[in-house]
């Protein structure tokens, strides 16, 4: 049964993360400048996705409304922000269509319904009859990121009636065989991890014994910590354990408790470490905690 306009409900005994979140969403709500590149917009449009606000309900229904619209607007056009030919531009594309998918499934709005179909069909026309992806602009391969969020918004747009199931479960299957040549803590083997079979998961084993705080990569484009908490959670015992109590303990350690920045976050996990890009690593570090801290259709 697809789980349409259902609000998002806080889990319990996870305060210290609750308050890092509605810390966070204040900061977002007190910035002026909005951001305007498709990936900053995308992330802040499911930040209050997973708040509980929809195009038409919650406080910043605005917000989500006003979001909305960019990306439509912008994934209606040849991407002129993205580099052509990059990975990056890969991660992008599916990263917005994963975003309006999300905001449609949540919000039962028909026209956000209609905003969204173009950029996901697009997608999943990207998507071959083994499993494997296309995506346009990439070098090569695309990253395993980017398969990853483009299998999110094929979840999205199958609970939408735009993307047939089986093309879902064929998506998730490839990922999950392909695995990484290193296990070594990255974007790409967390990434992977998310739809891995259980006797891979011991990964988490290896991972347990780095030391996680103040690695500038464990924000940096806001990924790894995004999907690796998605993967530890799945996991469930004891490598979710050892990855809320050390992982996502430092990361609200990290946010900044007062002055004009309270709510915000760094580029690294240091609470003094220099960020020309707050508001993306903000936005990053509350999907990482949101996906823990509270149920919604984004962390199925």
């Amino acid at each position: 049964m697809p789980r349409i306009g259902r609000k998002p409900r806080r889990s319990a005994g996870r305060a210290p993360c609750s308050r890092a979140v509605d810390l966070g969403l204040e900061w977002l709500r007190r910035q002026k400048n909005a951001p305007v590149d498709p990936r900053s917009v995308s992330q802040e449009l499911l930040v209050y996705l997973a708040a509980g606000s929809t195009t038409g309900f919650g406080p910043d229904r605005e917000r989500v409304a006003s979001a909305v619209r960019q990306l439509a607007a912008w994934a209606d056009r040849e991407q002129p922000t993205v580099q052509a030919g990059s990975r990056m531009e890969a991660e992008v594309q599916a990263l917005v269509a994963w975003a309006l998918a999300e905001a449609a499934v949540l919000s039962c709005d028909p026209l956000v319904t209609v905003l969204a179909r173009p950029p996901v069909e697009r997608l999943a026309a990207q998507h071959g009859a083994d499993g494997t992806w296309s995506l346009r602009g990439a070098e090569g391969s695309p990253g395993r990121f980017a398969c990853q969020i483009a299998n999110l918004a094929l979840r999205a747009g199958a609970e939408l009636g735009i993307v047939p199931q089986p093309v879902v479960s064929a998506a998730r299957a490839a990922e999950a065989r392909r695995k990484p040549r290193s296990l070594a803590p990255s974007v790409e083997v967390a990434a992977w991890l998310m739809d891995a079979g259980s006797e891979d998961l011991s990964t988490f084993d290896s991972w347990e014994r780095e030391r996680w705080t103040g690695r500038p990569f464990l924000i940096q484009r806001g990924y790894f910590l995004f999907a690796a908490t998605r993967a530890a959670y799945r996991a469930g015992g004891r490598f979710w354990e050892r990855w809320d109590q050390v992982t996502l303990r430092a990361l609200v350690a990290a946010q900044c408790r007062s002055g004009p920045d309270a709510g915000a976050w760094p580029a690294s996990l240091s609470p003094d470490a220099a960020n020309p890009h707050r508001h993306t690593a903000t936005s990053a570090s509350l999907l990482t905690l949101q996906s823990r801290c509270l149920y919604t259709v984004l962390g199925r």
